[in-house]
């Protein structure tokens, strides 16, 4: 079912393209911690100190990782 979502969007604008890996799973384990200390790191070094802020950077940043739409 999602396959043939994602093939009638692909259809719908000519100009879309899908892009996938087939990795182990056993990435995620060392990537997520990896790119959320870059992101904090990041926004502290800008003067963002806010915990809640830092987090919604995190998860929003890491969406953008996983699915990118080029």
């Amino acid at each position: 079912m999602l396959l043939k979502a994602i093939r009638a969007e692909l259809v719908k604008e000519p100009t879309s393209l899908m892009l996938f890996t087939i990795q182990d799973l056993s990435w995620k384990k060392q990537f997520v911690p990896f790119a959320k200390r870059l992101i904090s790191g990041a926004m502290k070094n800008d003067g963002v100190s806010d915990p809640s802020v830092i987090k919604i950077a995190e998860h929003l940043f890491l969406g953008v990782i996983y699915l990118q739409r080029l």
